[in-house]
């Protein structure tokens, strides 16, 4: 819990990655220190195979500083690479990968035809396993949802779905 933010830890038996990291409130406090960390300690998760920032937003990139500074990471995607180091990775739609029989799948953003809101740039990512699904959508607005909708209706179906923007718009 991030508070006004999002922030999800996923781990499969031998992978461990961050979808967002929460807000940054000030210079000296970020619930990328706050929470995050102490959490992945909490479960011993010493390396991350994979952090992924959906978009520039405080709310959703305001930890990403302290989980750099503090943590392993193999690999960083996100809509705004720039804002991450020189580790990061654009995120777009058609990536997929596979860890332990659950499969991961980025099915937004086009970045062929992106619209120009950075809501609207968000990673959107559906996990699937054995045991059941979710998709978390980070902050993506009505154009995202239609453009989603009309690329990939039938993959859109979750089990479990964040609501996108927090439920807002």
């Amino acid at each position: 819990d991030v508070g006004q933010g999002l922030s999800a830890v996923i781990q499969t038996q031998n992978h461990a990655m961050v979808f967002d990291t929460g807000p940054r409130f000030s210079d000296s406090f970020d619930t990328g220190s706050a929470v995050v960390l102490p959490f992945l300690r909490q479960k011993q998760i010493q390396k991350l195979d994979l952090l992924m920032v959906s978009h520039g937003d405080n709310d959703h990139i305001g930890g990403a500083r302290s989980l750099l500074q503090n943590v392993a990471i193999k690999q960083v995607y996100s809509s705004v690479p720039a804002l991450l180091g020189s580790k990061a990775t654009v995120c777009q739609r058609g990536m997929k990968w596979e860890w332990d029989g659950v499969v991961f799948h980025i099915l937004h953003p086009d970045t062929t035809n992106m619209d120009k809101k950075e809501n609207n740039q968000s990673c959107v990512l559906l996990i699937k396993s054995p045991s059941g699904s979710i998709l978390l959508p980070g902050d993506i607005e009505r154009n995202a949802e239609y453009q989603l909708v009309e690329y990939s209706e039938r993959e859109l179906q979750a089990d479990i779905l964040v609501a996108p923007h927090h439920g807002s718009k």
